[in-house]
Parts: C-alpha cells; sequence; structure tokens
C-alpha cells in the first residue's frame, strides 16, 4: 500500500498500480505549476482506466503495454505559455483543448495543476472532463482525468507526462 512518505516512484511501476493505490499515493504529490509545464509538448502515457483495475496483473500490464504502444492514437500533451494547451495524437495532430490554473483540486481539495476542457472550440463530449496535474520528479509529472457529470467527478484514468520538447506552435482554446 502507498503512503505519503512513499518516495516518487518510477514511471516503470506505476503500470503496475491499480486505481485504488494511485488515488492514494496522487494526493501525496506536489502540484505542478504552468510555469513548469509551458512551452513544450510533452509524451503521455495512460495508467489504471476504470474497468481495468479489477483485472489480475498480467491482464492490466497487458492493457497498459498497448495502451503505450505505437497504436495508441493518444501521444501525450502540448501545453502553451498563455495558460492553454491540447491532448497531442498521431502525427502532431491537436485536439482537445483545455485552459490551465492552480488551484485546489475540486476532487481531493489538494493543489494541483487544474486543466479544465470546458472550452468553446471543443465538442461537447469533451466539456465534461477535467484534469489534475501533479509532480512525479524532474520533468516527470502524473495526472489524473476527470469526468464531470450531475456536478460529481469520476476518475476516468491516470496518465505520466515526461520527455518534454519545446512547442513549436501553440493552440487557441
Amino acid at each position: 500500500m502507498l503512503n505519503a512518505t512513499t518516495a516518487a516512484l518510477p514511471l516503470s511501476e506505476l503500470v503496475l498500480k491499480q486505481q485504488s493505490e494511485l488515488v492514494e499515493y496522487f494526493s501525496t504529490l506536489p502540484s505542478a505549476t504552468s510555469d513548469q509545464l509551458a512551452g513544450r509538448a510533452w509524451v503521455g502515457k495512460l495508467y489504471a482506466l476504470i474497468k481495468v483495475e479489477k483485472m489480475p496483473t498480467l491482464v492490466r500490464k497487458s492493457v497498459a503495454t498497448v495502451l503505450s504502444a505505437a497504436i495508441n492514437p493518444w501521444k501525450g500533451k502540448a501545453f502553451n505559455v498563455d495558460d492553454t494547451g491540447a491532448n497531442l495524437w498521431l502525427w502532431g495532430q491537436q485536439f482537445g483543448q483545455y485552459t490551465m490554473l492552480e488551484q485546489d483540486s475540486l476532487v481531493d481539495q489538494q493543489p494541483c495543476l487544474w486543466l479544465d476542457y470546458n472550452v468553446v472550440s471543443n465538442p461537447s463530449l469533451l466539456r465534461h472532463i477535467r484534469g489534475e496535474v501533479r509532480v512525479l520528479g524532474e520533468n516527470q509529472f502524473l495526472a489524473r482525468m476527470n469526468w464531470l457529470a450531475n456536478d460529481q467527478f469520476y476518475c476516468v484514468a491516470y496518465f505520466s507526462l515526461s520527455s518534454p520538447k519545446t512547442v513549436s506552435k501553440g493552440v487557441a482554446p
């Protein structure tokens, strides 16, 4: 079981954690800031999808391997210096814009970098997504994707962001 005194986990160990363990671990991490992420694109890797959590470790690991393989169209996130950003997809496509705000999480009341997808240019379905980003280590972040429905947040997945690259062009929300 993870607790507040747990040292930062290497990204390779996150794949084996159940969502319940990541909930606890995530609440102990310090908030990311927009300055730490802005102006760069970050490589993303998905962890602990709902519906996969109760499956055996081997199945969870297999699903995580597929999600991190080249066939996964989601590649990460681009963060702009004006507190906006977007998801990165195959071939550098940007889709799913968000705004950023440093605030306490509306899920666990701990400080986080809040990503709000309730942006006019997004399709209605995406506007229900809210993300939270916290620091995992040097140039490594752990994030939580939440779904807002009926004034409640439901965790959909956790993902990491690492290996930053400079963003060549911004995205407009």
